[in-house]
């Protein structure tokens, strides 16, 4: 099945799913695979990805999948949302931590958080998880 919706620029290319939204008035093209696809229509609850970029004594980014619909995120599908969130540690002694998962972090102080947002998020779902990552070339 091949669909195009010129005023809100969503492609269907078989099963996968190529959008743009606009987070923080910046675009981001956002994929979703097939089996991203297939799941969200499964979704019984509002998903909400957290493109996290921290900043620290290293530069770490990953995805978060939340639950519920966050403040100021963009609405990819009925039941998926996708915001950006930079974030920062107070300090940067990484080895009082068994996780870099654990890590307390606070919002990143700056007027100039548009410039972060990222161009690209690709989001899959395997293995019963949510998956993906996010680039700016």
């Amino acid at each position: 099945m091949i669909a195009f919706k010129m005023e809100v620029s969503i492609f269907i290319l078989g099963l996968s799913m190529q959008k743009f939204v606009e987070v923080l008035g910046k675009p981001v093209h956002v994929n979703l695979t097939g089996r991203g696809v297939k799941a969200l229509n499964q979704l019984s609850e509002p998903v909400s990805i957290e493109m996290e970029l921290l900043f620290s004594c290293m530069l770490r980014k990953r995805l978060l999948f939340n639950p519920g619909i966050k403040e100021n995120a963009s609405q990819i599908h009925e039941n998926l949302y996708l915001f950006f969130h930079a974030v920062m540690t107070e300090h940067c002694n990484l080895s009082d931590y068994e996780s870099l998962s654990d890590i307390p972090v606070t919002d990143f102080p700056t007027d100039k958080l548009r410039q972060m947002v990222p161009r690209w998020v690709r989001i899959d779902y395997k293995s019963g998880k949510w998956k993906g990552s996010f680039g700016y070339v």
